[in-house]
């Protein structure tokens, strides 16, 4: 009767709440694009607060509010603070507020209109005029409703979804290869030298060419299987203790056993969901050496908490370089350093460190301790010199034995020793080590 005599309609409007979800998580970027038209009367949106809720521990949440009226990126300089002390993979956007600015007369001034969504699918905006301009901006920019993926309920099998939904967890669609390195580092510079593990659960929501390079580059090596794992077998989502059983003839079985319920014993655990991958600070240095070429020294730097990378070359000058892992990772040359993440790049499906920066650094430092460090670099550049040498000696003797089979070592060494590439040196330190 109300919608017939009061609304002049047959039957009332369906209720616009629905079972769709909020994509919220590719706000956790700070370059974040809002996309709208320009007759919208739109002229600027900022995020003013961020509610981030952990998936593991479930419960745990990070409000994040900032003063942005006179930075309007307040909110994520807060979130790269709490970034650089824990790692927040692990945490997903369940609440956002946004202040856009907007024309909504043309006589007037622009007005502020406050947006508060919250997952999964409650939103303040009304669905008048304005309210349906602003939904359509929420729309074009990727962050409207969506139905969630099916879930399959059944006891013992593995859910492949975010808890707060899809789109809310790691992966999102501004995640590259380079934010999953710089990702990785930040959670190695806060465990200082102890090893980070990262589940193949997890790896799975990152870039697949991320996760490809990594291991391929070491940064990434097998661990462990997980030892405790989220229940999957009902609602409640309790991290559990994993059993595993080993049979002689069969693959050994994991699963949890439940003890909050009396409808539930014991849950199977696949396998794949227990992988696990490892990388630390050893690792990092193993990289970095490789990426520029480096011969990796076991001089210990003379401060503490530095790992020796290797002997890095400038135009001018050679020194020491270190990795810093105290809550950063730092590249250390002398007295300078500098983020580790700012000189890594991802190009033709490989991580590289940038040569050129860090020849910069070498040229332009100064060494951090003049008692040690002019020796030890000295020291390490005739190293490097003489076992280029060798190899020189070695790659000559193996040309002169193709060229004259019939001679004997004693006489590859007496040529080599007479010919430049021999730099002076008698034929039995040549015949040492072309032989090496």
């Amino acid at each position: 009767m109300f919608a017939a005599a009061i609304l002049q309609l047959p039957e009332l409007p369906p209720d616009p709440k629905d079972s769709r979800v909020y994509d919220l998580g590719p706000l956790m970027q700070r370059n974040f694009d809002f996309t709208y038209d320009l007759g919208s009367g739109i002229e600027s949106i900022v995020v003013k607060k961020l509610r981030l809720s952990s998936r593991v521990p479930k419960g745990e949440r990070i409000t994040l509010e900032a003063d942005t009226s006179r930075d309007p990126q307040a909110v994520y300089a807060l979130l790269d603070r709490i970034q650089a002390a824990m790692p927040m993979a692990l945490y997903s956007v369940t609440q956002v507020d946004l202040a856009v600015t907007m024309v909504v007369e043309a006589d007037r001034p622009p007005k502020t209109v406050n947006i508060h969504i919250t997952y999964p699918n409650s939103c303040s905006l009304k669905y008048d005029e304005v309210g349906l301009k602003l939904r359509d901006m929420l729309s074009a920019s990727g962050i409207e409703p969506r139905e969630p993926r099916p879930v399959g309920r059944r006891l013992g099998h593995t859910r492949h979804h975010s808890r707060y939904g899809q789109g809310c967890g790691t992966r999102t669609r501004g995640m590259t290869p380079q934010a999953a390195l710089i990702e990785l580092l930040a959670r190695v510079g806060a465990r200082h030298e102890a090893a980070v593990v990262v589940s193949t659960e997890e790896l799975n929501q990152w870039p697949a060419a991320a996760v490809a390079t990594l291991k391929s580059q070491s940064l990434l090596l097998k661990a462990r299987p997980a030892q405790s794992v989220v229940c999957p077998g009902c609602e409640q989502e309790c991290s559990m203790p994993v059993h595993t059983v080993s049979r002689a003839n069969a693959p050994a079985t994991s699963f949890v056993v439940c003890d909050k319920r009396s409808d539930i014993n014991r849950v199977t655990i696949p396998p794949a969901r227990l992988a696990q991958w490892r990388c630390d600070a050893q690792m990092v240095c193993n990289f970095v050496a490789a990426s520029l070429g480096l011969v990796q020294t076991t001089v210990q730097p003379s401060e503490a908490g530095l790992l020796p990378v290797g002997m890095a070359r400038g135009s001018k000058r050679t020194q020491m370089l270190c990795l810093r892992v105290q809550g950063h990772t730092m590249l250390v040359v002398g007295d300078a350093a500098v983020s580790l993440a700012d000189v890594i790049g991802f190009e033709d499906g490989g991580y590289t460190v940038d040569a050129a920066s860090i020849r910069q650094m070498v040229d332009a430092t100064t060494t951090a301790d003049p008692r040690h460090t002019p020796s030890t670099a000295k020291r390490e550049a005739r190293k490097l010199d003489t076992q280029a040498m060798y190899a020189v000696w070695q790659k000559e003797y193996k040309a002169l034995r193709k060229r004259r089979p019939d001679r004997s070592d004693v006489w590859y060494s007496e040529q080599i020793a007479k010919s430049a590439v021999g730099r002076g040196r008698n034929a039995s330190t040549v015949k040492k080590h072309m032989l090496a």
